[in-house]
């Protein structure tokens, strides 16, 4: 991941790709699921997750930050 920009107070800025993005919600989703970013939206759509499991709602919203832009959603 590549410097994007620098603040004026001289804190550097990352903004990764959407597949960068992509890849570390696989890595997320898999180490505190054990399943797919697939899967998981899957269940969640299905009801099969417990919401109130402060895991899987820090889960879906980074998956709804890495849907802006795009016409899916978590």
């Amino acid at each position: 991941m590549n410097a994007t920009h620098t603040t004026e107070a001289g804190t550097v800025v990352y903004e990764p790709t959407q597949e960068e993005y992509a890849a570390y919600l696989d890595r997320i989703v898999w180490d505190a699921m054990g399943r797919s970013v697939a899967d998981f939206k899957q269940a969640y759509e299905d009801g099969e997750l417990d919401e109130t499991n402060t895991v899987v709602g820090d889960l879906i919203a980074l998956l709804r930050i890495g849907q802006e832009g795009d016409s899916s959603s978590a």
